[in-house]
């Protein structure tokens, strides 16, 4: 059941994502990096800003996990550097 939760999650998320051609998505409150891994693995550059440096700490371990490539994130909007 949680599987198929995840897939229909995932396909959805994958059907609003911008076309190609988009140079990056902000992923605000990306939490854990669900919809963040699954828009980096398909094809997008993602950033994902949370409140919480845990939850980033998250977000990294499940990308490093899921292969998705990961870059920039910050717990602040005033640390945030491009």
């Amino acid at each position: 059941m949680i599987n198929r939760k995840r897939r229909v999650r995932r396909e959805k998320s994958l059907s609003m994502a911008p076309a190609e051609g988009v140079p990056e998505i902000l992923n605000a409150g990306t939490g854990p990096g669900f919809f963040a891994i699954n828009l980096a693995l398909a094809v997008h550059s993602v950033t994902g800003v949370d409140g919480a440096e845990a939850t980033l700490c998250r977000a990294r371990e499940n990308a490093a996990a899921h292969g998705a490539a990961c870059g920039r994130a910050c717990s602040r909007w005033r640390n945030f550097e491009r």
